[in-house]
């Protein structure tokens, strides 16, 4: 298996690619975001986070366009956290990150931003799990 370390620095190398994307033609881009979001549907469980029209391809929680190819991941780990933040909430437990609904983002525990519709950092939203579930276990965290 893997570890953490390694998956996190396989997929940042892979973001760091995103920059060549920009060298692509527009439509070559808007075909990756489609497929990405047919992915996506494919890989869920329950409904698809996605609505891919030939127009182009819309959030299926409140129909927000995806209009960048890094989009497709962030808006599925965006809502899956909402859904994980109001569970948590509803069980009386102390969610590990906190959400602006406004800014539709997560912050850690110290401010940083670490997951929003077009931005995640595993690594912050990561060690803020890895943070709250030491602190569950009393442990201490480092």
């Amino acid at each position: 298996m893997v570890n953490l370390g390694h998956r996190l620095r396989r997929i940042e190398r892979k973001a760091s690619s995103r920059r060549t994307l920009s060298s692509l033609p527009r439509d070559e881009v808007l075909e990756m975001i489609r497929e990405n979001a047919m992915h996506a549907n494919r890989c869920a469980k329950g409904d698809p986070p996605f609505v891919v029209t030939e127009e182009g391809v819309y959030c299926s929680a409140d129909g927000r366009p995806v209009t960048d190819l890094l989009q497709t991941g962030t808006e599925v780990m965006y809502w899956l956290e909402v859904a994980c933040h109001e569970d948590e909430i509803a069980e009386g437990l102390e969610p590990h990150v906190a959400h602006d609904e406004e800014e539709q983002a997560f912050y850690a525990p110290d401010g940083k931003l670490v997951l929003s519709r077009e931005y995640v950092d595993l690594r912050g939203v990561f060690g803020c799990l890895d943070a709250a579930i030491a602190e569950e276990r009393g442990e201490g965290y480092s």
